[in-house]
């Protein structure tokens, strides 16, 4: 039995879904807490209480492949923090976003470009170090648009002192001195940005409008859907747990193979199995197989070529076959013959494979086609003795 790579949220107002993996959820649950800690916001905020209810439903939803029903207005949240990310990355690229230092030994507060500090210490510290301040600047940026979970929370929980605690990066080496004691003792204490309306500093755990003039910052992330069509989060989830199981291929799974696989998800299928095997005619087992509960697809990649892959989709199948020329040399083959087209054949499969959900699988040459015909939908074949 596979362990799901994360949790499928759907919204009881309008139906849309949502998956997040376990780090995404850490991340929410940490930055609507630390929202929570500090409720500072620049514009009018949805209502707390509904992010309390957020909160609590991450800490007690587990992963698991049933979705997970949230109220509309904690959902607004999950889309409110989203945009926070794609907000800060955008006053970042303008040059209006500074990360604030708060000098231990006397309180005076320094406020520092990430860009131009990552861009200075690079040039002054030798090559480790270098890769070592490029960490910690782009912690202090924050901003990953395929991870804004992540981003937001390295943001509001002010990681970047954390970062620089486990990397040992000293203070000296980012060259930052308190101009007022001549400290370089610091610690992070936030954001600070820069409004592109009026230049006001803007200091609030969340950023909607400008209460000086009114400028909308949402406008950063109108162009962001965060919820999808069912079909689209249950892909991501299927996608995932191909990634999360990918080590487990014999002799690994190749990143294009990979991708080549998830491409042929929709998410209107299950994952049930996954297997090495060749091509007639091939000494190398080069093929990657996946088996769905629509389709079976293929990618095959060799040192010497590159990916190429296809699909073949059970309701298309008319016979699943042992092709003699493939028993008579490996006592274990597939093929499968199709309305229209050349049939597909594979063989050399040796009892290897990863397995999906609770659906157990032989992975030699009549599991597989056993496996074939149960998700073509044919009857199974009687035992031995059986009538």
């Amino acid at each position: 039995m596979s362990v799901s790579p994360g949790c499928l949220f759907t919204r009881d107002d309008t139906g849309q879904a949502l998956f997040l993996g376990p780090a995404e959820v850490t991340a929410l649950q940490e930055a609507a807490q630390e929202i929570l800690a500090e409720p500072s916001a620049a514009g009018q905020t949805p209502d707390a209480g509904a992010l309390k209810e957020l909160v609590r439903l991450l800490g007690a939803t587990a992963p698991g492949e049933e979705p997970v029903r949230m109220p509309g207005e904690a959902a607004a949240w999950i889309e409110l923090i989203h945009g926070q990310s794609l907000i800060r990355e955008a006053l970042r690229e303008q040059g209006r976003l500074r990360v604030r230092h708060r000098c231990r030994v006397c309180d005076r507060t320094l406020l520092v470009d990430p860009d131009r500090e990552s861009r200075t210490n690079e040039e002054q510290s030798d090559a480790a170090q270098a890769k070592q301040t490029s960490g910690l600047a782009k912690s202090a940026a924050g901003f990953d648009v395929e991870h804004p979970y992540r981003s937001i929370a390295l943001l509001l929980l002010q990681l970047v002192e954390d970062e620089a605690g486990k990397q040992d990066v000293k203070d000296k080496a980012l060259s930052r001195v308190c101009a007022a004691c001549d400290s370089a003792d610091f610690e992070t204490a936030g954001l600070t940005a820069f409004c592109p309306g009026c230049r006001a500093p803007r200091t609030e755990t969340v950023l909607l409008t400008c209460p000086e003039c009114g400028h909308d910052f949402r406008g950063a992330a109108a162009a962001a859907p965060v919820w999808r069509s069912p079909a689209e989060a249950r892909r991501a989830r299927a996608v995932a747990l191909l990634a999360a199981r990918a080590g487990e291929f014999e002799k690994g799974l190749r990143d294009t193979q990979r991708d080549a696989l998830a491409g042929t998800l929709t998410g209107e299928e299950e994952l049930v199995a996954m297997c090495r095997c060749a091509l007639p005619g091939e000494f190398g087992r080069y093929v990657a197989l996946l088996f769905t509960t629509t389709h079976l697809a293929w990618a095959r990649e060799s040192m010497m070529s590159a990916t190429t892959s296809g699909l073949v989709r059970w309701a298309d199948v008319t016979a699943v076959e042992d092709p003699a020329e493939s028993a008579a040399e490996y006592e274990s083959g597939l093929r499968l013959t199709v309305a229209q087209g050349a049939p597909l054949v594979l063989n050399d499969f040796r009892g290897k494979g990863v397995c999906f959900g609770d659906r157990e699988a032989a992975f030699d040459g009549e599991g597989v086609r056993r496996l074939a015909r149960l998700l073509r939908g044919e009857p199974p074949a009687p035992a031995a003795g059986e009538g």
